[in-house]
This record gives structure tokens, sequence and C-alpha cells, in this order.
């Protein structure tokens, strides 16, 4: 084997051999660097920042499962600055309405929107349902009942759950009653049980045995 000059084992390599960097380089990667570190100053100090999205795959859900790298999503609502969770799906009519929460990064501040489709392949333009600049919703739980669809979105920094009737479906909203009030709720869900309805809620002050 080769050696090198302290005596070591040299190693071989198809890399390519740079020389000096030319003014020309040294310009542009002090430029890259600069770009860099004022993107770094703009964005908001803290814990990373969470990302969600939502994709529709074709394909069943055992093979979502055992063989999710073979499936393609096709992902919804990429817009920057933004991400999309927590969806629930009504049908009205011929169409199926998926509801969302919308988080703005700048704002810091979660909204409810809705897209719809026919045929899960070709979707409407997102409109938004519920927005206040100076309040999060989230975790739109979506049903329907007798007397027509409602939603109770998780709005936990109100520390309030209310019940929200969707009066002109799919965007037209009306808050109808304050279910809990002072309490900071998590994923607000309804369950039906032939004869009553319940709601399931978390919160950060409930002690949980496991």
């Amino acid at each position: 084997p080769e050696l090198d000059t302290r005596g070591r084992v040299s190693s071989r390599s198809a890399a390519p051999i740079y020389r000096r960097p030319t003014n020309l380089q040294m310009l542009q990667f002090s430029a890259l660097v600069l770009k860099n570190k004022l993107q770094e100053r703009r964005q908001p100090q803290g814990p990373p920042r969470e990302h969600w999205a939502l994709g529709i795959c074709k394909g069943g859900l055992d093979q979502l499962m055992d063989q999710p790298e073979i499936l393609e999503p096709q992902w919804l609502c990429t817009e920057p600055g933004t991400f999309c969770a927590a969806p629930f799906i009504v049908r009205q009519g011929r169409r199926d309405y998926l509801f969302f929460e919308k988080f703005d990064y700048s704002t810091g501040k979660g909204c409810i929107a809705v897209t719809s489709t026919q045929d899960w392949q070709n979707f409407s333009a997102v409109e938004t349902t519920l927005v206040n600049k100076d309040q999060h919703y989230s975790y739109p739980m979506v049903f329907e009942s007798p007397e027509g669809f409602f939603c109770i979105p998780e709005q936990h920094q109100q520390k309030q759950i209310a019940l929200y009737e969707i009066t002109d479906f799919p965007v037209g909203w009306k808050k109808r009653q304050v279910l809990l009030d002072n309490f900071a709720g998590l994923d607000p869900t309804m369950y039906f049980d032939g004869e009553l309805w319940w709601l399931l809620v978390g919160g950060p002050d409930l002690k949980v045995d496991r």
C-alpha cells in the first residue's frame, strides 16, 4: 500500500483535486453565507417549526402500513408559509368535503379551511370557514345530526369549547353555544352511541393513570 509522509496508508478517491478558489468563487461563497445568515435572523427564535401535510394515497390501509414506499401521495394545500393538519371528512350531496386546520407561520395562528372533491383526484380551491386574527383554531370536529352540520373546533388558547353551526354549508359558520368555559380543552371529539352524544376531550391539567 502507498504511505503518506507520516507513514499512514493513503486512501484512494475518485473525487477531483481542488485548487485555490478564485476571487469569483470566494465572492459567490461569501454571498451564499450572507444569504443564509439573513434567513436565520428572519426566522423566529425558539424550537424548530412543526410541519404537517395532507396527502391522498390510492391504496388500502394495509398497503399503506406494510408498503408505504410504493404509494405516491397527492399532496394538498402546499401553500408556502403554512401547514395543514387534522382533516375531517363529511359528505354533502355527491361531494366529499375535507375540513382541516390551516396554520400560518407568520401569525402563529390557525384557521379552519375546507376543500371538496367528487373523485378524490380533483379538488376545489381551498376556502376559509372560521378565522379570527386574534384566535387560534384547529382540529375541526365536523359532524352531522338531524338538525344539520356542526363543528367543535379546538380553541384551547381561549380556554373554551364551543359548538358552531354550519348555517351556509360549507363556509357559513355561526357560534351556537359554549359547551365548556374556562377550560383549555384539547382535541374535542363527539361520539353518538345511538341515544346520546358524548364529548371526549383532553386537557393539559388532566391527570390520566397509565
